[in-house]
């Protein structure tokens, strides 16, 4: 047996936890086992005279071979990226907008619509996919532009993919949409309570007329006190709908998060079980960088961010993101073989944000073959993956982490960036881990007051 690299000992107010990031647990040592669990450490063969041999081997404190285990979480990562149970696609029904965000990533691109035969060809891309093995759960992403422009367009592709599906009725569907709010009117809502889009993601970057000024409209009309009412609507006629709230965050408006965070409580507390408020952050993932000004400086490094977290924690107790880093068994679309997203246009991606981008494209929709550019698409797949790169095995955040975003691992080879793609807790884990045992801790004294 021998001590796990995953395992990592740290203090909080004068006591010793243990926290082992393959198997998430989080053991509190009083001073003697501590003393007891070192001396195991330096020498293993003490495992079999201690208490609780069975326990630490459970939870992997303990293992046969460090090899092993590293392949052991290879593996499993491989195999999710491999399986044909799963589908999951990002539909882009058009690019136009009605607002002129200035940090979109977008705005570069032609504001193209899908025309009749590219919604034809959506449909038999995705449902051939779908067909060709037992895929048990489907996952369609709706994003744009602003996908509710062409609202007309996801009707004909659900309605093609219920007609063309086989066995249907044995598969998960898990439907959301991405939208900017503005046109949620209730025909609209109503339309996506037919077609089962329940999950819907819009944004608020600030308090009326900050918002208005962030995300401002190609009509120069103010959105916020529009979107606020869709919100309230779209709640109020069916408790399927889960809403979920996202305030893009940079250094111009993180000061400001909290003040949205609580107006937003407060306005739809009645419905706090339908939505979810959360900070973005905006990041620089290509041509963004040159439409906006000081070379994308309004960017928050992982650094920031993760102040950003604890702060809003210590100082306000909002909890914004999960303070235990736990393990990762999932890729995102770039490596996992049934994940893709559709342009407009008709062009197939491996990766949501470079959609427009059609030199990165694997294939198109409207071609008899669909995929092949597959030079594209085995970069994609398993090019600057972090299963390969020591660095990576070598980290404690190793199975936490899942290699950061694909695309920026990928730029860095191809253009020589600098972008960070490690987890934004690297540099904080006592932080983190500690600010996760204050929450519980919390948790623990407000359930003892009831």
């Amino acid at each position: 047996m021998q001590w796990s690299q995953y395992n990592y000992i740290f203090q909080k107010d004068e006591k010793h936890y243990l926290y082992n990031f393959n198997t998430n647990a989080l053991i509190k040592l009083d001073p003697n086992n501590l003393v007891k669990l070192m001396n195991v450490k330096k020498d293993p063969a003490l495992l079999e005279n201690v208490q609780q041999r069975e326990q630490l081997i459970k939870y992997k404190i303990f293992i046969e071979n460090e090899t092993e285990e590293i392949n052991n979480y290879i593996n499993e990562v491989k195999n999710y990226r491999k399986s044909d149970s799963v589908f999951d696609v990002f539909i882009y029904p058009t690019l136009a907008c009605n607002l002129e965000c200035p940090y979109c990533f977008q705005s570069t691109y032609t504001r193209h619509t899908m025309d009749v035969e590219t919604v034809s060809n959506t449909i038999n891309f995705v449902s051939s996919n779908i067909n060709k093995s037992d895929k048990k759960i489907v996952g369609i992403t709706w994003i744009g532009g602003e996908p509710l422009l062409a609202v007309d367009k996801i009707e004909k592709i659900i309605d093609g993919l219920n007609a063309n599906i086989k066995n249907i009725d044995n598969i998960e569907f898990r439907q959301s949409i991405v939208t900017n709010g503005v046109l949620l009117s209730d025909k609209i809502i109503r339309k996506l309570d037919r077609l089962k889009i329940y999950e819907i993601q819009l944004t608020i970057d600030g308090l009326f007329n900050e918002h208005d000024q962030r995300r401002p409209a190609k009509n120069n009309k103010n959105t916020f006190d529009i979107i606020i009412e869709n919100i309230k609507q779209t709640v109020m006629i069916s408790k399927k709908f889960k809403i979920k709230i996202r305030v893009n965050i940079d250094n111009n408006n993180k000061s400001q998060f909290v003040k949205i965070y609580q107006f937003l409580i407060e306005k739809f507390f009645e419905h706090k079980e339908q939505i979810q408020i959360y900070p973005g952050f905006i990041t620089e993932y290509g041509r963004v960088c040159k439409s906006v000004p000081d070379d994308c400086s309004f960017n928050l490094s992982n650094t920031e961010k993760a102040i950003f977290f604890l702060d809003l924690y210590r100082n306000n107790g909002i909890i914004g993101t999960d303070f235990l880093p736990k393990k990762n068994q999932g890729s995102c679309m770039a490596r996992t073989k049934n994940s893709y997203a559709i342009g407009p246009k008709g062009y197939i991606y491996k990766c949501a944000t470079i959609v427009g981008e059609s030199e990165l494209a694997v294939g198109n929709v409207n071609d008899p073959e669909y995929i092949t550019n597959t030079k594209i698409l085995a970069q994609f797949l398993v090019e600057e993956d972090y299963l390969d790169d020591l660095n990576c095995k070598n980290c404690n955040l190793f199975m936490v982490c899942g290699g950061g975003c694909s695309l920026l691992r990928l730029k860095n080879k191809w253009y020589g960036t600098d972008f960070d793609s490690c987890h934004i807790s690297k540099h904080f884990i006592d932080d983190f881990i500690n600010t996760n045992i204050m929450i519980q801790n919390r948790s623990i004294n407000n359930e003892s007051k009831i």
